[in-house]
C-alpha cells in the first residue's frame, strides 16, 4: 500500500521544480489552430473602415450573410494591422458579371477578369479573390452563388473564402502594393493574374516589389492558417492539403522552400499550387508556434522594405524580425517538421 501511494505521488506531485506527471502538449498544428481561434476572442478591434458596392440585383439576405462575413473577417485583422486605407468590397452572384465588366476600370489594371469569372463562377460556389487598381489599391471581389449554403463551413464555403481573401486584401497594404514600386501599370500581365497564360518575361525586369521576391510558401500558406482554424473539421481540411502534397522526400524541400513568386534572375513566375497552399500552410504552421503572431504581422510589415544587392526585401525582413536568416530557418525548424508531419 505504501508503495502505490507513492506511486501516486511521484504521478501527481511535482519535485523540485519538474512535472513528474502532465498531459502530453498537443501536436504543433493543433495548439497553433486553438491559438489563432483563440485570437479571434481576445484580440482588440479597433476597427477598419470598407466600403461597399454590391450588384443591383443580388438578393437581400445572401447580401446580408456576406457583408456580415466579410465585416468580421475585416475586423479580425484590424487588430492587428491598423491601415487608414479603406477597404473596397464588391459583391455581387453568378449572374452579374455584364455589371461587373461594366462598373470596372478600363486600362492597364482593369479589375475586371473574364478568364478568372469563366473559371471559378459558380451558382453553388461561393469565391473570391483580392486584385489592385491602377493606383495599386487592393480590392476584394466577391462572388457568391445563388445556391450557396451560408451554414456550410467546410472546404471553399462562404465563410472560409472571406476569411482568406480578407487576410490577401491586408497582406497587400502591408507589403506596400499602394507605393510606387508596386504601382506598376505592366504588372497585370507581370502577375499573371488575368490571365491563366504563363508569365511573359518583361524587359527591364526589376525586383523592387517586395511581393515579387516573397517565397512562395509565405502568403497563401498564411491566409490558409488563418482560414483552415474557423471550418467545421479543422483536421479535415487541413488533412486534404496534405494529400495534396506529391513532394514528401527530403532531398529537394530547401528548394522548393527558397523558391520565390518571380525567378530573381529571369523574372518568371514559380510557384506551384502544392508549394503556395499545401506546403505552406504547413510551413506556416511551425512559423506561427516558432514565433507567435505579433511577430509573423511585424515581419509583414517590415517587407516593405528596400531590397540588398544580395537579398531580397523578404530576406532581410526574416533575419531582422525572427533573430534568424530565412534559410537556416528551413534547415533546422520548418523541414524537420514537415518531414513529421509526412511520416504520421
Amino acid at each position: 500500500m505504501k508503495s502505490l501511494l507513492l506511486i501516486v505521488s511521484l504521478l501527481t506531485n511535482c519535485c523540485n521544480g519538474v512535472d513528474y506527471w502532465s498531459e502530453p502538449p498537443p501536436p504543433v498544428w493543433e495548439q497553433v489552430y486553438e491559438d489563432v481561434r483563440d485570437l479571434a476572442d481576445e484580440r482588440h478591434r479597433p476597427g477598419q473602415d470598407w466600403k461597399l458596392q454590391a450588384a443591383p440585383g443580388f438578393s437581400s439576405d445572401p447580401l446580408e450573410n456576406i457583408v456580415a462575413l466579410y465585416a468580421e473577417a475585416i475586423s479580425f485583422w484590424s487588430g492587428a494591422f491598423d491601415f487608414p486605407q479603406t477597404v473596397p468590397l464588391t459583391v455581387m452572384d453568378e449572374n452579374d458579371r455584364d455589371w461587373w465588366e461594366s462598373t470596372t476600370t478600363r486600362g492597364p489594371r482593369d479589375l475586371f477578369d473574364p478568364n478568372w469569372w469563366d473559371r471559378r463562377v459558380h451558382p453553388g460556389r461561393a469565391v473570391g479573390m483580392v486584385t489592385a487598381d491602377h493606383l495599386g489599391m487592393p480590392h476584394i471581389i466577391a462572388v457568391v452563388g445563388s445556391e450557396v449554403d451560408f451554414e456550410y463551413f467546410g472546404a471553399f464555403s462562404a465563410p472560409l473564402i472571406t476569411r482568406h481573401e480578407t487576410t490577401h486584401w491586408f497582406q497587400y497594404i502591408a507589403s506596400g502594393w499602394m507605393t510606387d514600386k508596386c504601382s506598376n501599370p505592366h504588372w497585370e500581365a507581370a502577375m499573371g493574374w488575368q490571365s491563366s497564360m504563363k508569365l511573359q518575361r518583361l524587359e527591364n525586369w526589376t525586383m523592387s516589389c517586395p511581393w515579387t521576391s516573397m517565397p512562395c510558401w509565405f502568403a497563401e500558406g498564411h491566409a490558409e492558417l488563418y482560414t483552415i482554424p474557423f471550418g467545421d473539421h479543422p483536421d479535415r481540411l487541413r488533412g486534404l492539403r496534405i494529400w495534396q502534397i506529391t513532394h514528401r522526400a527530403e532531398d529537394g524541400l530547401l528548394e522548393l522552400l527558397t523558391q520565390t513568386r518571380h525567378n530573381l534572375t529571369t523574372g518568371d513566375y514559380e510557384c506551384t499550387h502544392e508549394v503556395m497552399y499545401s506546403i505552406g500552410l504547413l510551413v506556416n504552421e511551425k512559423l506561427f508556434y516558432d514565433f507567435g503572431d505579433e511577430k509573423v504581422n511585424e515581419f509583414w510589415l517590415a517587407i516593405d522594405q528596400p531590397s540588398s544587392a544580395t537579398d531580397p526585401s523578404w530576406g532581410i525582413a526574416f533575419s531582422d524580425t525572427f533573430g534568424v536568416a530565412a534559410e537556416d530557418w528551413y534547415t533546422t525548424s520548418a523541414i524537420p517538421y514537415l518531414l513529421g508531419v509526412f511520416e504520421n
